[in-house]
């Protein structure tokens, strides 16, 4: 049964691969006037054609009752298979070129770090943000018949009630797309980490058609900037997860190498494209704003012998709107704020939830608008990144010394990486999974200098790999994700999850040996739990905060407790009062057993519920 669902999971990703390069294909006919020519845009073709089903899939589920909009979904992605055969390229994909022993072991080295990647795809999901709002989210867009905010169901709610203002009304064009794969897989969670898999190895493809086609790099250099973009810290971490952040890179990268090639070629439809894949990079993330400063006087200085400004205005917003602008116009239109909640308004959320939404989202991750903190986020960030260094040096070297200087269009490109990365410093949250934009800029500015030498690539290759033995960082992660594989073979449940999820994982296996009744578990204290295991309905969550009066179903006979969660939350009551701690906790003593838990595990805890609770109970310190 297992390999029968991961078949499912791969023959629905393929399906809405071939579908989109076939949209893809089209678009770009229609905007170039001509076939695809080029690997590289055989390759875009597949980004163009997500973009757009992404788009047309949130309409027909916002707009079109459920199951009618399952037909509409259907015939699209039929529509794209049909595309895709029917411009099937006849030029080569792939060089039939023999190999040197030295690009054989690069290239067997990035099959191998993809394979092992796409084999950790299929775990479930585990990662905060993809339990929390990913995942609920492309199953709500799944079956449609939406209400917006989003996540409005969702248990995290009862425990943080500014949650569904701001994590449902984000852009999410990704799960857009996957809310169809899920659905073509038998609703498959996991399905979304492959479909992101995919957008990687497409990626790298167009890296390595654009390296060939634009700069004429050499294969054995193209293989190891590959392979340099592969095993980046923050791209390695986040590739075999539902975040979205590098296909949110990807997109970002790519518009601004469409306004290259239109500068290079002085074809606006190249224009079209770029502001298409800006819109998509818009559709993952209200951070692709960050690029703007550099993106919009760059987009004019190359759109103004190629274009009117009315055409510039009128075209660029309509393929802004179809890339991924739809999210921010459902926002104006039940908002009346393209980017609610975070500027301009907050309609339906007091001033007070707005105020701790902020302070608990936002002001915690930062550090002090200062240099000596800029200068320690830095080293923090990168300091571990010893093949971007290595990268970096290369290019900064070359920059000074090389007669063969970076482009104009080069050097506004790595001015958008910069500005990308200031401005999340300045404005944003600060992580460095937002601006993974740069590192990529980084790797591919430095191709041009690195194929100098076939001895600088091989020292580089040798750079990468050493890195991955040596550095901690890296090797922790890497005997992280291998435990996790062959627990799974050779494990229990429990114990696969037990390092990802914690206790809970132990509590719930307890459970559902021995607890005969769903929703049988009060859980007072565990959000995570409350959603990862919403689906089996062993946990309840009571969906308020008012404690004082409330009243259990019949069916609840235990009380789980984290005391990890319970302490922090108690012992910093203050900033998440929105959850009223003390209440929980007044609630929990009158109607927790004092007496020896039934069951207990790594800071967690399964006590017997009291169905007659004393009228005054002191509280038990714990």
């Amino acid at each position: 049964m297992y390999a029968f669902a991961q078949f499912r999971v791969i023959l629905s990703v393929i399906i809405l691969m071939i579908s989109a390069l076939g949209i893809g294909s089209y678009i770009y006919r229609l905007i170039l006037g001509t076939s695809v020519k080029s690997p590289q845009h055989f390759w875009l073709g597949y980004f163009y054609g997500q973009a757009l089903l992404s788009t047309f899939f949130f309409l027909i589920s916002w707009l079109i009752p459920t199951p009618i909009n399952w037909y509409f979904g259907i015939g699209l992605i039929i529509l794209g298979i049909w595309c895709f055969f029917n411009s099937f390229p006849e030029f080569k994909l792939f060089a039939a070129k023999k190999w040197s022993l030295p690009e054989l072991f690069v290239m067997t080295t990035l099959s191998a770090v993809i394979l092992f990647s796409v084999f950790y795809s299929f775990l479930k999901p585990t990662e905060w943000d993809e339990v929390s709002y990913h995942v609920p989210v492309m199953k709500e867009l799944a079956q449609g018949n939406l209400r917006f905010p989003l996540l409005q169901a969702s248990p995290y709610v009862a425990f943080y009630q500014p949650f569904s203002f701001f994590y449902g009304s984000l852009p999410y064009a990704s799960e857009s797309f996957a809310s169809w794969g899920y659905l073509i897989s038998g609703e498959n969670e996991s399905v979304a980490h492959l479909i992101y898999m995919v957008n990687f190895v497409i990626f790298l493809l167009i890296v390595n058609a654009f390296l060939l086609e634009f700069y004429k790099i050499g294969r054995l250099t193209r293989m190891v900037v590959c392979l340099a973009i592969t095993l980046h810290g923050g791209i390695l971490m986040l590739l075999t997860t539902g975040l979205v952040d590098v296909t949110t890179g990807i997109l970002q990268v790519l518009s601004g190498l469409l306004l290259i090639q239109a500068d290079k070629e002085k074809k606006r439809g190249y224009l079209w494209l770029s502001l298409f894949c800006l819109g998509a990079a818009f559709g993952h993330k209200f951070t692709t704003a960050f690029i703007l400063p550099v993106y919009i006087p760059w987009f004019y200085l190359s759109a103004r012998k190629l274009a009117t400004l009315r055409e510039q205005s009128l075209k660029g917003i309509s393929w802004l709107f179809l890339g991924g602008g739809i999210w921010y116009f459902k926002n104006l239109l039940y908002f009346f704020n393209p980017v609610y909640p975070l500027y301009f308004g907050h309609k339906g959320m007091t001033d007070d939830q707005y105020l701790f939404l902020h302070n608990t989202l936002i002001q915690v991750l930062r550090v002090p608008i200062n240099l000596s903190s800029f200068i320690k986020m830095i080293s923090d960030q990168y300091k571990n990144e010893v093949g971007l260094i290595a990268f970096l040096i290369v290019l900064i070297f070359s920059f000074f010394f090389s007669k063969v200087r970076l482009k104009r269009t080069e050097l506004i490109l790595l001015l958008a990486g910069l500005s990308m990365f200031f401005m999340n410093f300045l404005l944003g949250s600060q992580l460095s999974r937002y601006v993974l934009l740069l590192p990529i800029i980084v790797y591919l500015l430095s191709a041009k200098y690195v194929d100098w030498s076939k001895i600088l690539s091989i020292m580089l290759f040798a750079v990468l790999l050493l890195m991955q033995f040596t550095n901690i960082k890296a090797k922790s992660l890497w005997q992280a994700r291998i435990h996790e594989l062959t627990s799974i073979a050779n494990a229990t449940n429990k114990d696969n999850l037990g390092g990802s999820i914690g206790c809970v994982a132990s509590i719930y296996e307890y459970c559902i040996e021995n607890c005969s009744k769903p929703e049988s578990v009060l859980n007072l204290w565990d959000a995570y739990a409350a959603v990862y295991y919403e689906s089996s309905r062993i946990f309840i969550t009571p969906k308020t905060t008012t404690f004082e009066d409330l009243e259990l179903p019949n069916t609840v006979e235990y009380v789980y407790i984290n005391f990890q969660w319970r302490d922090s939350l108690l012992r910093d009551a203050e900033p998440h009062r929105d959850m009223r701690p003390v209440a929980r906790a007044k609630f929990e003593e009158k109607r927790m057993s004092i007496d020896d838990p039934i069951f207990t595990t790594d800071g967690c805890s399964l006590y017997k519920l009291i169905t007659d609770p004393p009228n005054n109970t002191e509280m038990q310190p714990q």
